[in-house]
């Protein structure tokens, strides 16, 4: 009996460091948060996209106030915006031309522009706050390739980087930063190319009836008198808006 109760325990010994073994090998395998000035547990990944965001913001709200610009020479001024036109005819009675066919990946550009010095100094900001915190710090730079925008969010991808801490006998490595931001932005654009396609086509937007079949969508349109119709395209539930104009088949004398 005494021996096996001794076996018993023998086992149990076993198992207990069979399961420590495990959890110590689990811990080791993923990468430990870093403090980085300002107090805040937070991966590297976290702490750019958390540095980021402010100035992404601002940017798409920017940009969605003036038609998908950050600066454009041909817009209207309204309710102290300076909104880009779209579709735009100099004539009067002709269609008007579409201005960004390929609207989406124009917005992508104004945003990656919009952020490009923002992202090298959050970057700088990341290693110098890690070498406080007493690491050391190897980085390979990254590669800015630019913003996706999709339904609901913006993905911001640094491609090519990397960054080896070292302090002690603890060694970490990054090599993936993939920021995602939520966002109307792509959804609305869509809208936006349909209004401006069929402007453009017909020199009409019948948003009455695009709205009954898309309710997640509020379109209000005001008219000048020159004719130009300025668009708001909302999402009723995040309330983003994008304002762009349109002139076209304009009649002389326009609305008073």
């Amino acid at each position: 009996m005494m021996k096996k109760r001794g076996q018993l325990t023998i086992f149990i010994l076993i198992a207990i460091m069979i399961i420590a073994i495990i959890i110590l090998f689990f811990l080791l395998r993923n990468k430990s948060p870093i403090t980085l000035t300002g107090g805040n547990e937070e991966s590297p990944e976290s702490f750019l996209q958390n540095c980021i965001k402010d100035k992404f913001s601002k940017g798409v709200d920017l940009i969605s106030s003036q038609g998908g610009y950050v600066s454009n020479t041909l817009n209207i001024g309204y309710d102290d915006k300076k909104v880009s036109y779209l579709c735009y005819s100099t004539l009067n009675y002709q269609k008007c031309i579409n201005q960004e066919p390929v609207l989406i990946t124009h917005l992508e550009t104004e945003i990656k522009n919009y952020l490009s010095v923002e992202i090298s100094s959050c970057w700088d900001k990341l290693t110098l706050g890690m070498q406080e915190k007493g690491y050391t710090v190897n980085v390979k730079k990254y590669n800015y390739t630019g913003v996706k925008l999709t339904p609901g969010k913006a993905i911001i991808e640094l491609k090519n980087a990397e960054i080896r801490l070292t302090k002690t006998e603890e060694s970490l490595k990054y090599n993936k930063f993939r920021l995602n931001f939520n966002t109307k932005l792509y959804d609305l654009a869509v809208v936006v190319q349909e209004i401006v396609s069929q402007e453009a086509k017909f020199c009409n937007f019948e948003n009455l009836g695009y709205m009954m079949i898309h309710p997640e969508t509020k379109i209000t349109e005001k008219t000048f008198r020159d004719e130009t119709t300025i668009y708001i395209v909302e999402d009723r539930k995040t309330k983003e808006q994008f304002f762009f104009a349109v002139r076209s088949c304009a009649i002389p004398g326009g609305i008073g």
